[in-house]
């Protein structure tokens, strides 16, 4: 009856009590009991809190499980205080101290663990220095491999890199530049360009330089000889600011571009060259044609000649002479052969002047003297629909082949 009493007023206690309250098993693995007061700030309907996994509110690692049950083990105390994590139904977390005591039975034996949650924003602050520290660890750590990507560019960098303090003096620069200029980091800091390249180089980067300070970027080629050559770089300059975005120097980075400048050199003298070339090679080209043209003129006023000179004075010779017997027969094979001749020549200026194919040249020579279609097929040895075709291809390049106009008539008289 005691034993009944005694339980019911605990759980009275329990249920009412306005600290946060959770009961646990002996093995701190499940949550047998929570009153309205925990419910409330863990954000949970009080009937889904009953037989949940103790993991599940609270963030309990093994080795505080350890320390909790070999702290009763031994006897030390029957109740202490740690903190913890605890996790809202809306996944945010938050941090309190609790005061753990043990419920033992009639036979002593451990039946559960009472977490009174208390101090909830003194171990907020805590823990939110705890996450602020360990975000700062994680913003160190984070800086320091930027800082050594960033050295290791720096380094290895096959570009000439080299930063300025706000005064113009040089404060470090990569090994890429320390080997161009044949000069060591230790001669170089502190310098100015003055110092390093005389005033008249000094002159033409300070004035760059105090635009970059003014907070602008330049990019620009800039020429300058090294160890007495002549070389050309592509620079760029960008200002350097701190946490206060205040501008507190000049980074800047130059490129040797001096081979991409000489082949681009060579590039354009060829270019002209080429262009030259050509206007010569047009000129010879247009003095080549107009010595063909000629050349043509000459062969059909040749032509001309030849005929007029056969039609008007060989033929009409040959017709007035009389002879009898063989002297007859050689003079009549001489007057054919000539008109053989006569009929080439025309035939071979036509073809020039409509662009006939010899085929055609030589069918509207047969056709200029007379012959059917079907008496050129049997002497071409070619099919009389053949002979029509290129009847028509010669109509058509003679511009009459829409016209009703006899072929052998327009032939004779061209």
């Amino acid at each position: 009856m005691i034993i009944r009493s005694a339980q019911h007023s605990f759980k009275q206690t329990f249920d009412n009590s306005t600290q946060p309250m959770l009961l646990a098993d002996a093995r701190l693995e499940k949550v047998h009991a929570i009153n309205a007061a925990a419910a409330i700030i863990l954000g949970y309907p009080l009937d889904r809190l009953k037989q949940i996994g103790i993991s599940d509110i609270m963030q309990i690692k093994d080795e505080q499980k350890q320390n909790i049950q070999l702290s009763y083990l031994f006897g030390k105390n029957q109740r202490f205080k740690t903190s913890f994590c605890f996790m809202r139904q809306d996944k945010t977390v938050f941090c309190a101290t609790c005061l753990i005591t043990l419920v033992c039975g009639s036979d002593k034996k451990r039946l559960a663990y009472l977490f009174s949650i208390e101090n909830m924003n003194q171990c907020r602050q805590e823990h939110i220095c705890n996450l602020l520290e360990a975000e700062k660890e994680k913003i160190k750590q984070l800086l320091f491999s930027t800082e050594s990507r960033l050295k290791a560019i720096f380094n290895s960098a096959s570009d000439c890199i080299f930063i300025k303090d706000q005064e113009l003096r040089y404060i470090d620069v990569n090994p890429r530049m320390e080997k161009k200029f044949k000069m060591p980091l230790s001669t170089i800091r502190g310098k100015t360009d003055t110092d390093l390249f005389g005033s008249q180089a000094a002159r033409e980067n300070e004035e760059v330089d105090r635009q970059v300070l003014q907070g602008k970027t330049m990019s620009f080629e800039h020429n300058k000889n090294i160890n007495n050559i002549p070389s050309t770089f592509h620079i760029i300059k960008v200002p350097i600011k701190d946490k206060q975005n205040k501008i507190i120097g000049i980074c800047g980075i130059a490129r040797d571009i001096t081979s991409r400048k000489q082949s681009e050199d060579a590039l354009k003298k060829y270019e002209i060259q080429l262009e030259a070339q050509n206007k010569v090679l047009m000129i010879k080209n247009l003095a080549l044609k107009e010595i063909i043209s000629q050349i043509e003129q000459e062969k059909d006023k040749v032509k001309q000649d030849i005929i007029g000179h056969i039609e008007q004075e060989i033929l009409p010779l040959l017709g007035k002479v009389a002879l009898r017997g063989r002297a007859e027969k050689y003079i009549m094979l001489i007057k054919k052969h000539l008109t053989e001749l006569n009929s080439s020549l025309r035939s071979s200026k036509q073809a020039a002047d409509y662009n006939f194919t010899p085929r055609e040249a030589e069918i509207s020579r047969l056709i200029r003297d007379g012959l059917t279609s079907k008496e050129i097929a049997q002497l071409l040895n070619i099919t009389s629909q053949t002979i029509d075709k290129h009847r028509q291809n010669i109509r058509k390049k003679l511009g009459i082949d829409d016209q009703a106009i006899n072929l052998t008539s327009y032939l004779a008289k061209r």
